[in-house]
């Protein structure tokens, strides 16, 4: 035998202990808890979603109070390790074997086949741990260590979009409210459809294609604050054209006041209301138009999309047109008082 031939005087009882004592450390040191990367507000929206079962809940929660259980374990093992040699093997060896085997156990717990046969020990134990670790976890916090409650690259990576979003939301003090608003409103956007920001179709102010543009209709199409109007033939399902206040300004009013089809544009963009505001912004920039009628399945018109709602819906901030009173055209539309279906003796039930 080695000690026998270095001449090594030993306690048998206590070299079978110290034996012991060292593969229960290289285990435990090889041991990998299982636990998802993931910060427990993304575990709690994954598992409102069904996406996580209770399982990894439990074991997201335990994280932390695992890592602290493993590194005790290390800790007392070796701590029981040096008194066990110092009584086996006398002082000079006892240390002399302690620091050995303070240099090996990390290296020998990397060894693949002693990692599976630690995480086969772990998951047969799993249970028992985590119940230990949720019956006390303010104890297991006693022992974290600083760096485990400062921020790692695990804690800044974000997992989801609204992982992401609940951050920057709670980001006080360190975002200005524009900067904010806006970056929440541009990782929004993608997501987003027309109908989401469209004017409705009870707010849209229009006006019919046979009308004469005389000092009247101006004023009123002036007093609404809208800078473009949909032009109708007989109902809001037949636009055959838009109206801009900067066309009006070049209308001769001591001449014969000109119909709307003569003024208008005739070239009517439509878009549905399911698409992404994404597309609504490639097909804006592609026409080169400010203004689109919103339909459905049917054709039939459901509201209205300006540019302005599109960019204000990515940047999260107000854009304002030179000929609008108002910043959007629903802020204009609601300005202006509606009276659908507001006969007299008008019951709602």
């Amino acid at each position: 035998m080695l000690l026998v031939y270095l001449k090594i005087q030993y306690n048998e009882t206590m070299l079978v202990l110290c034996l012991v004592i060292a593969i229960c450390l290289i285990i435990v040191a090889a041991t990998r808890p299982v636990s998802l990367e993931l910060s427990l507000q993304e575990v709690k929206r994954r598992a409102d979603s069904g996406l996580l079962g209770t399982l990894d809940v439990e074991r997201a929660h335990a994280r932390e109070s695992i890592l602290v259980l493993k590194r005790l374990a290390v800790s007392v093992l070796m701590v029981l390790f040096v008194p066990a040699a110092l009584v086996a093997f006398g002082w000079v060896a006892g240390i002399l074997l302690s620091l050995a085997l303070a240099l090996i156990y990390p290296v020998s717990a990397k060894f693949r086949p002693l990692q599976k046969m630690a995480d086969k020990l772990y998951g047969y134990y799993e249970k028992y741990l985590l119940a230990l670790s949720g019956r006390a976890p303010w104890f297991f916090r006693l022992f974290l260590a600083p760096s485990d409650l400062a921020s790692s690259d695990d804690d800044l990576r974000f997992n989801s979009k609204p992982e992401l979003l609940a951050a920057i939301k709670n980001s006080q003090g360190i975002l200005s409210k524009f900067e904010n608003k806006l970056i929440t409103s541009a990782l929004d956007f993608e997501s987003r459809l027309v109908s989401d920001i469209m004017t409705p179709r009870t707010m849209i102010d229009s006006i019919e294609h046979s009308e004469l543009l005389g000092p009247i209709t101006l004023s009123e199409l002036h007093n609404t604050g809208h800078s473009r109007f949909p032009v109708i033939e007989k109902d809001i399902d037949h636009v055959v054209g838009v109206l801009y206040v900067r066309d009006l300004l070049t209308i001769d009013g001591s001449k014969n006041s000109p119909k709307v089809s003569q003024v208008m544009d005739k070239n009517v963009c439509f878009i549905r209301e399911d698409q992404a505001l994404v597309d609504a912004l490639a097909a804006f920039l592609k026409t080169q138009k400010l203004l689109f009628i919103v339909i459905n399945e049917f054709k039939e018109t459901v509201g209205l999309l300006s540019l302005e709602d599109v960019l204000e819906a990515m940047i999260g901030n107000e854009i304002n047109d030179e000929f609008e009173q108002h910043t959007s055209l629903r802020a204009v539309a609601e300005r202006n008082p509606r009276k659908n279906n507001s006969p007299q003796e008008a019951k709602y039930v």
